[in-house]
């Protein structure tokens, strides 16, 4: 086996006095999944944030892709992607007259089909994002993509595809406002 893509030696943190990583020991090969559970406040956020590059005060050794976080986190935020825990549900919870169009313009960028979208909805709802505001961003993302803009752009033409992603984003932007008025 080659080196860790993920790799924890002794690794603890303290806020105070109070201990919240202990001792981690942990390597990760290349290709494995790996679940972190915890409940409230064992240290999975504290974790990913020193993975990330975040969070640089910390005891142990770290490496993350052979990298050392503590020692270049800008090597380490160019290899990996990193979303904290309520950033859109944040944006798209607010309830102001603008969370539906931002929820489609954040959708456009992103590709996925509905079978993929839908626990992220279940999500964005939990965390109080409006239904329709919600469900304009799944249809942003099925309809709207960029990747489904570059697949069309080879059997249509420039007037046109505009025009498509014209009238599908403004029927989602409506149906985003008409669920969250009815509901």
């Amino acid at each position: 086996m080659g080196e860790p893509t993920l790799e924890l030696k002794g690794l603890r943190k303290s806020y105070g006095g109070r201990v919240v990583l202990d001792g981690i020991e942990l390597a990760v090969e290349r290709g494995t999944i790996l679940g972190y559970i915890g409940p409230n406040g064992a240290g999975k956020s504290t974790t990913v944030k020193i993975l990330c590059g975040l969070l640089p005060e910390f005891e142990g050794e770290v490496r993350v892709l052979g990298l050392d976080p503590r020692a270049d986190p800008v090597a380490v935020k160019r290899r990996i992607g990193y979303v904290p825990e309520n950033a859109l549900a944040g944006i798209l919870s607010n309830g102001a007259w603008w969370s539906v169009p931002m929820a489609v313009l954040l959708g456009i960028p992103l590709y996925s089909n509905a079978a993929g979208m839908i626990p992220i909805v279940g999500v964005l709802v939990e965390k109080g994002a409006s239904l329709g505001t919600a469900l304009a961003f799944m249809m942003a993302v099925i309809g709207l993509s960029l990747p489904e803009a570059v697949i069309l752009r080879r059997v249509l033409k420039m007037p046109l595809l505009v025009t498509f992603f014209g009238v599908i984003g403004a029927s989602i932007i409506l149906i985003g406002y008409l669920f969250n008025w009815i509901i």
